[in-house]
């Protein structure tokens, strides 16, 4: 029991507990899957315990008495020395991860002692460290490696005495700095950020006068905006980098901001800046900020804006969306989505925001608020899907925020509700007399091709079980109401049937029974509007309010007003159930879940921020609501269903960041109209660059051109494990190493080459791919391909378009954690694609099978750390074999029946 951290309190039986004095041993005990319950259950019923567990034999990097000579005190035992030693741990794990000439380049110069110090430094920012014949591998080459050998005062050839000096060097900044530069992608992007001259003055700005605390002091990365920023500054045609407005709004940031001054250094610096550098230094500066670092988040969402527009924003542009970034910059990807909206339309919208913000009543503004999201969220949708063109764009939005914008009344906010479903059916081509309900979820499960219609009514029936499972009114409904009490007020008697209908679609709504006092209610939930909002809609009368008003034409018309509240809701429910997750538990188990979001938040200032969970676990909530806009509402409700999933092994670390991100990428693409084809396309791409690896751990000449497209995405710690293996006769297992995405993109770039080597390779291979490029040649171009394959990166790129970004795996980041990892995987599409390709399986199918398999993957991780990232991989496999079993299995059924049907039919 010492060992692994408990102690037995009392004696053997019922009540025998199991006590922890050793927390971190503890930890590892349940960590490393030690059966804790079985051995307290064992007390209790006075039973013995077995274990039975067997030594296994461990490669030791270098050698124990290496690691044992800088333990704080020997135990004896080499495992129970690094037990008692977290620093030494630390440090073996940060050297067994680095590129391993290099780690031994490492051990040779530097005393362990003094290695262990800096073991934080070499475990978060090690991983771009490389020593190739003695001297260090600097990012930018020969041109840069004066600018290196400048700031670590070490030469690179002694490449040993350089990292030491390197990881020394300001409390970690110079290792974060380089980690960052050597991550750099692209030809523009290196040229620029590895200019001798940019890396001596970028990297004075990220040290700044005072190092400490270093970026390796957290338990998580502190340079998570230095990453961002060195991998998501944009560049034009020319190579210069892309400052969205010129220098003058950036400049006014500094100077002139309203809210006072972001930094002393910076508003003077400011007054006199020239060109991009001087703006890109200042964000270089920023980067060393925990807090007050809201100008370079500025800078990255608006720059993702302007990269993909075909018009470059304005000066007034740029200026308006810096204002608007503190209260409304979550509503940046809507812009995003759709990157060719006039300038106007997106003034438009900012002004809305501001006016519904002034709106009094608290309740009709959330009201206004919660309808216009709703719309804008479906027309986000239909825009990404293609069901409304881009020349319908502008004047589709535009539309939908007039309408809100004169919604003076809660009548006029119903109204304006039902003319936002005219303006989104007739934007998509659709006749506004249909169904609305039945149209709209139509045009947004997306259009479907022959032989898709089955998959595609699986999708549709799903989103309906949603709806009524949350007792949603249907849009016809609440239309043909509204209609109805129009012709009531012109003198047509009241029709009580239809007003039934509508009676028993919110009979259900039920609060649930609160265990606390109104007082803690509002004072701990602050649902109160949420509360008000579903109490309005379960006193509605709607017969004994036509009563008062016979006589009155006017009220008999502003009864319609009491709709608004249960339309808003059905157009909420409606984006809910078209972003909700695999297994959906909780949308299905509260019925008050899409009625509970809180379009106002406490203190009514969270209308436009990011979506968030709130009140999860108490009475009073039903389980938990959303509070905030839509805009982060699939990522969110990713979030909120991951609670839900129960780990197939006994430890499974499931990223509370990771999850999420990879039920939104199987949940937002529709796979209709992905032809064959495509999939094979993706298919022939991953094994032609296994063929390339696996012959070029033959052919030294092959292995020089894949190793050098490897190493312009995978870092060199896993170059040389793929290397290894490959020494090790173990291909498979160093092809495994290289993810899904980074397979593809390696064939890829090796095609663009053109080498001859290449052609004998991966012959077969290539000639398939070029066939089908001779096809159409747009639809397999490289931006077609990742506009099918691609994953949403709502915080990398603010955009829930899909893409292919083609960076290279994040670490886990403070402020992000696993978020960013998650959305570089990219590979999960890409992966799935190949293996329906392999087992022909129809694209449509993928539209029902992605979202289990997702599922699957991400209950049976078995990880140990939060940069553990290959075990989501190797989960990925382990799902992919249950799948080929399956398939294999099914097919062996299918031909073992087919005799005995003949044969049955024969004698028939």
């Amino acid at each position: 029991l010492k060992i692994i951290g408990y102690r037995l309190r009392g004696e053997c039986g019922p009540d025998a507990v199991l006590e922890t004095v050793n927390p971190s041993r503890a930890f590892l005990a349940i960590d490393s899957a030690f059966p804790l319950a079985d051995l307290e259950l064992a007390f209790r019923r006075d039973e013995g315990f077995h274990y039975s567990y067997e030594p296994t034999q461990l490669p030791v990097l270098f050698d124990r008495e290496y690691w044992l000579g800088a333990a704080r005190r020997s135990q004896g035992d080499f495992i129970e020395t690094f037990i008692d030693d977290p620093g030494l741990a630390r440090l073996y794990v940060a050297m067994y991860n680095l590129h391993r000439p290099t780690a031994q380049a490492l051990r040779e110069t530097v005393p362990v002692e003094r290695l262990k110090d800096y073991a934080p430094v070499i475990d978060f920012f090690g991983a771009m460290f490389e020593i190739r014949d003695g001297a260090a591998v600097v990012p930018g080459g020969a041109r840069a490696r004066p600018a290196w050998e400048k700031l670590t005062r070490e030469r690179a050839d002694r490449g040993g005495r350089f990292f030491q000096q390197l990881v020394e060097l300001d409390d970690g900044w110079m290792a974060a700095f380089y980690d960052a530069l050597a991550r750099v992608q692209g030809d523009a992007p290196r040229a620029y950020f590895l200019d001798p001259g940019r890396i001596e003055r970028f990297y004075a700005a990220v040290r700044g006068k005072v190092t400490s605390p270093g970026p390796a002091r957290p338990i998580f990365r502190a340079s998570a905006d230095l990453l961002l920023l060195s991998s998501r500054l944009a560049f034009d045609s020319s190579g210069a980098p892309q400052i969205p407005g010129g220098i003058g709004p950036w400049r006014d940031l500094f100077v002139k901001h309203p809210h006072g001054k972001y930094d002393g250094k910076l508003t003077e610096s400011a007054v006199g800046w020239k060109d991009a550098d001087d703006v890109i230094e200042a964000m270089f500066a920023l980067c060393r900020k925990a807090i007050e670092n809201e100008p370079l988040r500025i800078f990255l969402a608006v720059s993702n804006m302007d990269r993909n527009r075909s018009t470059p924003l304005s000066p007034a542009a740029v200026e308006r969306l810096i204002r608007s970034y503190p209260a409304h910059g979550e509503q940046f990807a809507l812009y995003n989505d759709s990157p060719n909206l006039a300038e106007e339309t997106i003034f438009a919208h900012l002004d809305v925001m501001l006016r519904l913000d002034r709106v009094g009543n608290a309740l009709r503004r959330a009201d206004m608020t919660g309808t216009l999201q709703a719309q804008l969220a479906i027309w986000q949708v239909l825009r990404r899907n293609g069901a409304i063109p881009d020349e319908r764009a502008d004047s589709s939005m535009q539309a939908l925020l007039s309408a809100a914008a004169a919604a003076g009344d809660q009548q006029a906010v119903f109204e304006a509700g039902r003319d936002g479903v005219r303006v989104l059916l007739e934007a998509a081509g659709r006749d506004p007399a249909d169904a609305p309900q039945e149209a709209l979820i139509d045009l947004l499960v997306g259009a479907s091709g022959p032989g898709e219609e089955g998959a595609r009514r699986e999708v549709i029936v799903r989103i309906n079980q949603l709806l009524t499972l949350q007792r949603l009114v249907p849009l016809e409904t609440l239309f043909d109401l509204a209609d109805h009490l129009e012709r009531v007020s012109r003198g047509e008697a009241f029709n009580v049937a239809m007003a039934n209908r509508l009676s028993e679609s919110i009979s259900d709504i039920r609060l649930p029974r609160s265990l606390l006092s109104v007082e803690e209610s509002n004072a701990m939930a602050r649902g109160h509007w949420v509360e008000r909002h579903i109490q309005r809609q379960r006193t509605l009368n709607l017969r004994r309010a036509v009563d008062r008003g016979q006589g009155n034409p006017n009220r008999l018309l502003s009864i319609r007003g009491e709709l608004a509240p249960m339309l808003r809701d059905s157009l909420v429910g409606i984006v809910y159930a078209l972003y909700a997750p695999p297994g959906a538990e909780l949308i299905r188990a509260n019925p008050l879940f899409v009625r509970s979001h809180d379009f106002l938040g406490p203190e009514g200032k969270y209308s436009w921020a990011r979506t968030r969970m709130q009140s999860t676990g108490w009475p009073s909530s039903g389980g938990g609501r959303l509070v905030g806009s839509l805009m982060s509402l699939p990522y969110e409700l990713g979030a909120a269903e991951q609670n839900f999933m129960i780990p197939t092994e006994r430890q499974a670390l499931i990223w509370q960041d990771l999850a999420p991100q990879m039920l939104l990428g199987a949940t937002l693409p529709r796979w209709w109209r992905i032809q064959p084809a495509d999939l094979h396309y993706v298919g022939l791409h991953l094994r032609l660059a296994r063929s390339l690896l696996a012959q070029s751990a033959l052919d030294t000449g092959l292995a020089a051109v894949a190793r050098a497209q490897l190493a312009r995405r995978v870092e060199p710690s896993r170059v040389w494990k793929i290397d290894d293996a490959f020494r090790r006769g173990q291909v498979r297992e160093g092809i495994d190493i290289a993810t899904p995405a980074e397979l593809f993109d390696l064939a890829h770039r090796l095609r663009e080459m053109g080498d001859v080597r290449l052609d004998e390779a991966g012959g077969p291979y290539l000639a398939a791919i070029e066939e089908l490029e001779s096809r159409d040649g747009e639809r397999f171009s490289e931006a077609s391909v990742a506009s099918r394959f691609g994953m949403p990166h709502p915080r990398l790129a603010h955009s829930y378009r899909l893409e292919l970004l083609n960076v290279p795996l994040f670490p886990t980041l403070m402020g992000y954690s696993s978020r960013i990892l998650a959305e570089s995987w990219e590979s999960n599409n890409l992966y799935w694609a190949a293996l329906s390709d392999e087992l022909h399986i129809e694209p449509a199918q993928l539209n029902l099978l992605i979202p289990q398999w997702t599922q699957r993957t991400l209950e049976r991780i078995f990880a140990t750390h939060l940069d553990d990232w290959p075990a989501l991989w190797r989960s990925l496999r382990m799902i992919a074999d249950q799948v080929r079993a399956q398939a294999g299995a099914a097919a062996e059924a299918v031909a073992g029946a087919s005799p005995a049907s003949e044969s049955g039919a024969s004698g028939g």
